[in-house]
């Protein structure tokens, strides 16, 4: 059985995936099985992963019909074997150290490990890096607060920045919700922290993953205009709501719900500003989130906001 199961998911990719292949066999930590996940790339990706296999035999490789990156990642689960899940996208890198500095304090009273990372460009250029070094145990509740209030980095929900425990996975029945599209890393990091409440997590800021900002990816998809899609950024954040008020983690259910909020306001303003808007999905949406808030939850968080900007905008003049 192999320490770590790596999945990545794999669609139109074949420009940057032989980079992504090689930043994983070139990793410094060897004892990991590397499951390709072909999810019906109508370009080359399905023989350069099938030309890797049969070059190294840590690679698995798996042939699917077009299902999206999170049917792929369900797939990936279903075929790991190793004791630990990481998660690749395909057109991204790891560092030659990325396993072994997530594996540096794994035991059986660890159940989650939290680490940094770096963005880039198109060019290779890196656009932020976090370069202060600290490593500490922390519970999962607090790590929870991390997907929502980030400690160092600017955001934490990340998939690619973190390592799962096989068995807690496997016995909880966790799989990613293939009909969300957007907040889905998120999503599956919380349901998953909600599981093992009681153990702790290694968190360090050290970055394990290059994330390259791509044109085209999902997240590039709203800067210029509104992707339907991006509707279900707002579903996620309630699956995460009644999660958490059925664990009764009062204080980041108080934070999720200040994010379900602000989703379906993000969602409102990208439609008007890139001219999307209609007053029927501005009633869907609003009918879902007023199905996980209230009006008094409502009132509170744009109340907060509202003294929030006051507050810095005071700062500013004293």
């Amino acid at each position: 059985m192999p320490k770590i199961s790596i999945i990545v998911p794999i669609y139109k990719a074949e420009e940057y995936l032989c980079n992504c292949i090689e930043s994983i066999l070139s990793q410094s930590f060897t004892d990991f099985e590397l499951i390709l996940v072909n999810d019906g790339s109508p370009d080359n990706c399905g023989i350069i992963c099938d030309n890797y296999a049969l070059k190294d035999n840590r690679i698995k490789v798996i042939h699917k019909k077009n299902g999206g990156v999170s049917s792929a990642r369900n797939t990936g689960l279903a075929n790991a074997t190793g004791e630990w899940i990481y998660f690749s996208d395909s057109d991204d890198e790891l560092y030659h150290d990325t396993l072994e500095i997530l594996t540096k304090h794994i035991d059986n009273d660890i159940a989650y490990v939290m680490a940094g990372y770096t963005l880039h460009n198109g060019e290779g250029e890196t656009t932020y890096q976090y370069d202060i070094r600290k490593e500490k145990f922390i519970n999962c509740s607090d790590a929870i607060t991390q997907m929502f209030m980030p400690e160092d980095y600017l955001y934490h929900g990340y998939l690619v920045t973190k390592l799962f425990r096989t068995d807690i996975i496997k016995q909880n029945n966790l799989r990613f919700e293939e009909k969300i599209y957007f907040n889905e890393d998120r999503l599956f990091n919380v349901l998953y922290l909600l599981c093992v409440e009681d153990k702790r997590c290694f968190y360090t800021t050290s970055p394990v993953y290059k994330y390259i900002e791509r044109e085209g990816s999902a997240m590039t998809s709203i800067k210029s205009s509104y992707n339907p899609k991006f509707a279900t950024d707002l579903t996620a954040f309630t699956y995460m709501l009644t999660a958490l008020k059925g664990s009764k983690n009062n204080k980041n259910t108080k934070l999720c719900k200040r994010y379900t909020f602000l989703s379906y306001y993000t969602n409102i303003r990208l439609m008007k500003k890139y001219n999307a808007y209609t007053v029927e999905q501005d009633r869907k949406l609003y009918k879902e989130l007023r199905q996980h808030l209230s009006v008094i939850d409502m009132t509170l968080i744009i109340l907060r906001r509202i003294s929030g900007v006051i507050i810095n905008r005071l700062k500013r003049i004293i």
